[in-house]
């Protein structure tokens, strides 16, 4: 990790179904910002209609723009020369289609982006260690769609 003088997470993610999950996701995130000694901001806002058809069309792609977007101009704003996403530690996002997002915001926003890799072996032990803390740890990115797929997945052997 680069040496850094001043670190804040923010948490933005106006695209996680339902309500209640939300509420998870960001007490989770402050609980951590807690745990790590790192000063934290939960950013509330909730998606437009527009936000869900497009969310719907382009999924994951919409969703890395529009959070990671968000997290580079925050970042910007601030006065932070770099930013990173927790996305790029998760064996089940599109790693491919992330950093292809963060590289078209680097560019575009002219701002570092902190890139890092994790195993999935790191990954699965991370979230052992979080949820023995009793930190909650999701089992879907979050949005509508992929709440939906879990859901088929979890009842698929009723169907048959």
């Amino acid at each position: 990790m680069p040496q850094v003088d001043t670190m804040l997470g923010s948490f933005f993610n106006p695209n996680i179904e339902p309500p209640s999950e939300w509420i998870n996701r960001a007490q989770s995130f402050l609980n951590v910002c807690e745990l790590l000694s790192v000063s934290g901001e939960v950013i509330p806002e909730l998606p437009k209609k527009e936000l869900h058809e497009l969310l719907f069309s382009r999924r994951c792609a919409f969703c890395y723009d529009l959070r990671l977007t968000e997290a580079a101009n925050s970042a910007k704003q601030r006065g932070f020369d770099m930013f990173t996403t927790t996305l790029l530690s998760s064996p089940t996002q599109n790693q491919d289609l992330l950093r292809g997002i963060l590289s078209a915001i680097e560019s575009k926003l002219s701002i570092q982006v902190y890139y890092f890799e994790v195993t999935h072996e790191e990954y699965m032990n991370k979230m052992r260690e979080l949820k023995d803390m009793g930190i909650y740890v999701q089992n879907y990115c979050g949005c509508y769609g992929s709440l939906l797929e879990r859901e088929v997945q979890r009842f698929e052997q009723l169907w048959r």
